[in-house]
């Protein structure tokens, strides 16, 4: 009976481990696709409060990169 006992401690630490696993490559995965989406747009607001360009010019790739941020990611919803 101990030993029934004992295995069944092994499985259910096993599963949990392996999830954690999964939970911490998951994680890994989509915060690296979001600090890479998001990097342009911080450059970008870097540049402008540098006064490197213009108010037109920021919003101008502003607004290209929020859209090819759409797109993606409707893209991978689709997908």
């Amino acid at each position: 009976m101990m030993t029934g006992g004992m295995g069944l401690f092994m499985m259910v630490f096993s599963i949990a481990i392996l999830g954690l696993l999964i939970y911490g490559f998951y994680r890994l995965i989509t915060t690296r696709a979001t600090k890479k989406e998001d990097r342009g747009l911080s450059i970008l607001k870097e540049r402008f409060a540098r006064e490197e360009i213009s108010e037109e010019e920021y919003e101008k790739r502003k607004k290209i990169l929020t859209k090819d941020k759409a797109r993606r990611a409707s893209k991978d919803y689709v997908e």
